[in-house]
Order: structure tokens, then C-alpha cells, then sequence
């Protein structure tokens, strides 16, 4: 009986602290990293993950885009840009990108003209508007070294650029919650969560 009373006791604190943990923690995005952009013309809700990379076969880059009816699509930059369109409704969208270095950087694009351009947004517009996110802003940059470039392209994705701008990588996604905005239009602002939609 005894054995039995302290099993329930131990369980309900391991399931209490797993409780906690559950809970995601949530960073607010400085409003000053948000522009906002035009609303959509066709009456729609568009989702929209936009891009350009002359590094795509040197750093892959993967993403998840989650509808507010909760529909997912996956892929890699090849597949970006991407957009899908949803019937007006309240609820979040959430994106999340990983990159990671998959083949080595020639030596001659740090000296190239072209530099480097990994350009990566996530937006959310309604008919009365919506925001963007810029992701990775590297275009024709000049770049001394590897290091620095990964820095300013995998580690700025994954890790972000300080506590209060996370990347998303496969530790946080990107929420854009889209609510009533009390004169009867749609209303879009973003927060980083804390969770895995990559894997």
C-alpha cells in the first residue's frame, strides 16, 4: 500500500513537471523587425514564404509553413517561393526554417562580384493588411570568410541574431496570429514560439 501511495506521489510530479514543460514560451517580436504590407485584392487570407539564393547548392534550406486550419506544407528552397490563400478566418499561421551547410563554398565566390544573396521572408496578409518577417536579409554581400558567412546566413536562420530575435531553426517557430480587430476586419501580429515544426 505504501509502495503503491509513493508510485502515485512520484508520477504526479513527474507528471506535474512534464505539465510545465509543456507550455511553450513565447518571445515578442520587436515591432521595429515587422513591416507591414498591403492587403490582399482577392479577399483571401495568403501565407507567403518568398526568397532568393545563389547558395542553394551550398546551404539547403528547409521549411514548414502551417495554415490557420492547421494544413502543413514542407520543403526546401527549391520549392520557394510558395504562397497558399484561406477563407477569412481568425486563428495563427506558423513558419519555420532550418539551414545547415551541405556542401563546401568555393573559394572564388569571396571574391566574386555577385557576393552573396540568401534573401528569406515570412509574410500573413488580410484584406485590411498584414506583416512580414525578414528571415535572412544576405543580398550581393561581400564576405570576407566562411565563418562570417555562416554566421550571417545559417546560425542568423537557426539561432537568430540575440535573445530577443530568435531564428526559428528546429527550437521556435513563427506565429502569426491573425484576430478580429474590432471594427470587423482582420488584424495580424507576430510572436516567436518555442517548438519544433521541422522534424
Amino acid at each position: 500500500m505504501i509502495k503503491k501511495a509513493l508510485f502515485a506521489i512520484l508520477f504526479a510530479g513527474i507528471l506535474v513537471s512534464c505539465q510545465r514543460e509543456v507550455i511553450p514560451e513565447t518571445i515578442d517580436v520587436p515591432e521595429t523587425t515587422v513591416a507591414d504590407i498591403p492587403g490582399t485584392s482577392d479577399g483571401t487570407i495568403q501565407l507567403a514564404l518568398t526568397g532568393s539564393s545563389n547558395l542553394k547548392d551550398y546551404i539547403k534550406v528547409s521549411y514548414t509553413m502551417v495554415g490557420p486550419d492547421d494544413s502543413t506544407e514542407k520543403g526546401t528552397f527549391n520549392n520557394i517561393p510558395t504562397s497558399r490563400s484561406f477563407e477569412l478566418m481568425e486563428g495563427s499561421a506558423k513558419f519555420a526554417v532550418f539551414a545547415e551547410k551541405v556542401n563546401d563554398i568555393p573559394s572564388a565566390m569571396y571574391s566574386s562580384e555577385d557576393g552573396f544573396t540568401l534573401e528569406l521572408s515570412a509574410s500573413v496578409a488580410t484584406p485590411d493588411g498584414g506583416k512580414q518577417f525578414v528571415l535572412c536579409g544576405l543580398k550581393n554581400a561581400k564576405i570576407k570568410n566562411e565563418e562570417e558567412l555562416l554566421s550571417k546566413t545559417v546560425n542568423a536562420i537557426n539561432e537568430g541574431l540575440g535573445d530577443e530575435m530568435p531564428g526559428t531553426g528546429k527550437k521556435h517557430y513563427l506565429r502569426f496570429d491573425i484576430a478580429d480587430d474590432g471594427d470587423g476586419g482582420l488584424t495580424v501580429s507576430t510572436i516567436f514560439v518555442s517548438g519544433n515544426l521541422i522534424d
